[in-house]
């Protein structure tokens, strides 16, 4: 009677965990699981097996065996988690399934009616005294803080946050700090973290007691629509907050954090100091064979220099390019990653011939998805982003000074030029070199895009490096088709049809149906992308995600100019310079508008912009354009609006100029001819009054 009263008065705890996991680390896990302070407690665990490896499968079934009140649910995906020494890579289904999971274990918590739910990673140590300590805390959320170096060597930082992604320092909305105020802040609250005592954070996650208020309230780790943070802990803040839940940490138990295996070294001492028995080689259930190479796995590759920048490239059938984009790079890399995503001629061959390291990933119509695999392959601290039509030429063999000599720059913009004649188009600006860190990724399934955190690079963080360039071979015009039909186009029709595609891909869709002569469908797309423009036209406001905006601007602009619709061109005009006031084809066009208007004077600013920002190279870099609205077509219609003035001199210059450009124009050269007439015919006549009219 007695025994039944004191379970009674115990604490019902859910241990929850989701699991996929090496089994060298969770059995470290379970073995300090096993030795939690539970005399004030009931404890039960629910674990999700998203094991892949059979052996971490077999370790929580022994543990079930071991431990009254243990459930394993087995997980019914067959995910790819990839983690190495370097960092972990979440690609975004993965956030959602461990979403998914963890709520599952808050309706099992509710409906078991639990006092508390705790849920805890499977890659930490926790001191005996954790969970009892927590609940002595009276808070209705609160983690126990752990410390890691999210990239390897660098300083360890806590899993609680102030603010926002993961800001580490406090202060007003709306305060603007310097760097050096930002950094002062960011070590006061670290070092109150490394003080014991209990403290209000932002955000917390990954060991964290949940009360059964807070259950029954609501909170949750399903996906908030119309938040932009990645990781499902950052959701789960912002709607316990919501519903009027502080967040706590404690830090008088510290967890220990096995997030690479070379963390495994440290087990030894976190056991001894937090009074935690060591688990012995016959204590476990892997064979001894698997067992010996876990625990050898972290001498391996013992000096070896650690690469510092790794070449990475995903590639398809490119036998032909990828021997070029390899020797060219080679001699200036550490390491070179090849994934392979299908091919059919021995590209991944060739990629092996040449030392890459070489990975395969299943296609599934996701360039991101395959760029971000890649990336989670590599090892050196920088990545350089190359497709297998390109070439990397090495201006400078002083170009890692330059990269090193700016700590505060995470990426770098390259110029990439065409090998092959494509007329007068301007270098393409786009990043390729960037730091191996977490927070840089790919987004996007088609066109994919560098960013941080899922948002663009701040531009303070971003700079250029002339002393590598890029070329370009690119693909034959038959192959370009063929990629847009039997690709691209259906790859993006399938995302339009299924949840819509931005105002960039609709643009890249109209542009590949133009270019497959498929004009109806590419004016539909067109049509859609200005019903979807309007807003912004209307309230003077740029798209969030610019991108190629000016040149969709420009293509709208002379398809209004082509129907005579001059109140539309001029709103797209005003607009465009507005956003983009240093994109030649924009003022080239705003000065076309107002000329086909009746106003030739009016037109030459814009025109005379063209030239400047030719001259002066101070043009829009954020995508390619046909640099002859910087020489030839604005000296051609400024000599036009000359003649229409009737100035001929002026005329004959600025036509002259256009000549000089590009000696071809047969624009330039019947209108130089038709001035020239009329000069002679000035010189023979006492007054211009009596001149013919040539003038358009």
């Amino acid at each position: 009677m007695q025994n039944q009263t004191e379970q009674a008065q115990k604490k019902r705890v859910l241990v929850g965990s989701p699991v996929h996991q090496k089994p060298r680390i969770l059995e470290e896990f379970l073995n300090s699981l096993k030795q939690l302070d539970r005399e004030s407690l009931s404890l039960n665990f629910f674990f999700v097996d998203d094991n892949r490896s059979e052996s971490s499968s077999q370790l929580l079934e022994e543990f079930a065996k071991e431990i009254e009140g243990v459930s394993i649910q087995k997980s019914k995906r067959d995910d790819q988690y990839v983690c190495n020494e370097q960092t972990h890579i979440w690609q975004e289904h993965l956030i959602w399934k461990v979403a998914a999971f963890k709520d599952l274990m808050i309706q099992k918590s509710r409906e078991g009616g639990y006092d508390y739910l705790f849920l805890v990673d499977s890659d930490l140590l926790l001191n005996p005294q954790t969970l009892e300590h927590l609940i002595g805390t009276g808070k209705e959320i609160i983690s126990e803080i752990y410390w890691t170096s999210w990239q390897l060597n660098a300083p360890k930082l806590p899993q609680v946050w102030v603010s926002d992604f993961y800001t580490l320092y406090r202060k007003e909305r709306g305060e603007q700090l310097s760097e050096e105020e930002a950094a002062r802040r960011q070590a006061q609250f670290i070092n109150q973290l490394q003080q014991p005592g209990v403290y209000e954070v932002g955000g917390l996650g990954a060991c964290t007691l949940i009360s059964h208020k807070a259950l029954l309230a609501g909170v949750s780790f399903q996906e908030i629509k119309n938040i932009s943070f990645r990781g499902e802990d950052r959701h789960f803040c912002i709607r316990a907050a919501a519903l009027g839940f502080s967040l706590f940490v404690d830090t008088h138990y510290p967890a220990y954090h096995i997030y690479r295996e070379s963390d495994l070294e440290g087990v030894g001492e976190f056991q001894q100091k937090n009074g935690l028995k060591s688990l012995k080689a016959s204590q476990s259930v892997l064979e001894p064979a698997a067992r010996a190479e876990a625990e050898s796995r972290n001498n391996r590759g013992e000096g070896k220099r650690k690469p510092v920048l790794s070449l990475c490239a995903i590639v398809k059938n490119e036998r032909e390019n990828l021997p070029r984009c390899l020797a060219s790079a080679k001699p200036y890399v550490d390491e070179m990653v090849v994934v392979d995503t299908g091919s059919e001629d021995g590209t991944p061959e060739i990629a092996a011939q040449y030392g890459a390291k070489v990975g395969y990933f299943e296609w599934c119509d996701d360039f991101a998805a395959a760029r971000n695999y890649a990336l989670s392959l590599v090892s050196g601290d920088w990545i350089l982003v190359l497709d297998a039509d390109e070439e990397l030429v090495v201006e400078s063999d002083k170009f890692w000074e330059e990269i090193t000599a700016q700590p505060e720059v995470i990426a770098y913009s390259l110029i990439r030029t065409e090998a092959k004649d494509t007329a007068d188009m301007t270098e393409l600006h786009a990043i390729r070199l960037f730091r191996n860190i977490p927070e840089i990724s790919y987004t996007g399934r088609f066109y994919e895009q560098v960013k941080y955190e899922a948002k663009y690079i701040s531009k303070e963080r971003v700079s250029s490096l002339e002393s590598l360039r890029l070329l370009h071979y690119g693909n034959t015009q038959e192959n370009l088709q063929q990629k847009n039909i039997n690709r691209n186009i259906p790859i993006l029709e399938r995302a339009r049809q299924e949840e819509g595609i931005s105002l960039l891909l609709l643009y890249c869709l109209a542009g590949m149906y133009g270019a497959t002569q498929q004009a109806e469908k590419a004016q539909e797309c067109y049509a859609e992308a200005f019903d979807r423009l309007m807003p912004n036209l209307m309230d003077g406001k740029p798209p969030e995600e610019f991108g190629f905006i000016p040149s969709l601007i420009f293509i709208l602009g002379v398809q209004s100019v082509e129907e005579e619709d001059y109140e539309t061109a001029r709103l797209l005009c005003q607009r465009g310079l507005e956003w983009c006031p240093n994109f030649p084809p924009l003022n080239y066009l705003a000065g076309a508008t107002i000329r086909a208007l009746g106003f030739p004077l009016g037109a030459m600013a814009y025109f005379e912009n063209c030239l400047k920002l030719g001259r002066e190279g101070s043009y829009y870099k954020g995508e390619p354009f046909d640099g002859s609205y910087m020489t030839t077509y604005p000296a051609c219609d400024m000599g036009s609006a000359y003649m229409n003035m009737g100035r001929w001199q002026e005329a004959a210059a600025a036509f002259d100029l256009a000549l000089s450009f590009d000696a071809n124009c047969t624009v330039a050269q019947q209108k130089l001819e038709e001035v020239r007439i009329l000069l002679t015919a000035v010189n023979k006549k006492k007054t211009s009054a009596e001149l013919p009219n040539f003038a358009e």
